[in-house]
């Protein structure tokens, strides 16, 4: 299945990239400010996670929030 770069997928890695933290379904919705709905951000994160662009880390709560995947490539300058 070939990867689909929408407007809402380019900002939400973006966002992920750029926080120094794991961020949680409805801090990336609360900082999109209406881009796009819950229901595409739910989506575009399955999609990130399963081209491992981004991971899944629980808490201790059960809570989910993403990561972006270090990959070394993309490490180096």
């Amino acid at each position: 299945k070939q990867a689909r770069n929408t407007t809402a997928n380019t900002e939400i890695l973006d966002l992920i990239s750029q926080s120094e933290t794991a961020l949680s379904h409805s801090e990336i919705q609360s900082s999109l400010d209406g881009l796009c709905d819950r229901v595409t951000i739910y989506r575009v994160l399955d999609r990130l996670v399963e081209e491992d662009l981004v991971h899944k880390v629980v808490n201790i709560d059960g809570g989910v929030s993403m990561q972006v995947v270090i990959v070394a490539a993309q490490a180096q300058p």
